[in-house]
């Protein structure tokens, strides 16, 4: 008998300094691209060329460490890219329960 996977989901975790941010959520690939303010603007470039060229299924933005025109690139590449966007207030942790809530929320909605 074969055994079925569920598909990989990328997600972006942009904003803070890129530590932690494999948040270990089996079937979800995580890409770390901290704030302009840790590793410079590329990592914002590279954030909205991701979302645009269809690689990212779920961005989550920590808001905490994000400026507000960094906010609005992203969001604005996601919404003409139709990507769903979760806003984290917190840390990591936070971040972790938010994409599991979302991943949860997915699976019984697909059932």
């Amino acid at each position: 008998m074969t055994e079925r996977h569920s598909p990989q989901i990328e997600v972006a975790i942009i904003g803070g300094d890129g530590r932690g941010h494999d948040l270990g959520i089996p079937h979800a690939t995580f890409r770390s691209y901290p704030s302009p303010r840790y590793a410079g603007n590329g990592t914002l470039h590279r954030a909205v060329a991701a979302v645009g060229g269809g690689t990212i299924h779920l961005v989550v933005m920590l808001v905490r460490w994000l400026g507000h025109s960094d906010f609005r690139r992203i969001n604005g590449a996601c919404k003409a890219a139709d990507v769903p966007v979760l806003l984290v207030a917190g840390g990591i942790s936070a971040a972790r329960r938010e994409v599991q809530l979302f991943l949860d929320q997915e699976q019984s909605c697909g059932s």
